[in-house]
């Protein structure tokens, strides 16, 4: 069953629910494994940066 992902509009084979600390009252999201796997490597890379900075 094709999915469309809600971050980037692609049609996908699956998808994967997500929500966000402001997402109080919205529920969820539905995004493709890359825009979350992009999403981890961005938050692992301001972590990083944080830490770095904060030595």
């Amino acid at each position: 069953m094709e999915q469309v992902c809600d971050k980037c509009g692609k049609t996908v084979s699956g998808v994967i629910r997500v929500s966000e600390p402001q997402d109080l009252y919205n529920y969820t999201k539905d995004w493709c494994f890359a825009c979350v796997y992009e999403k981890g490597q961005t938050d692992l890379s301001e972590r990083k940066r944080l830490i770095v900075e904060n030595l």
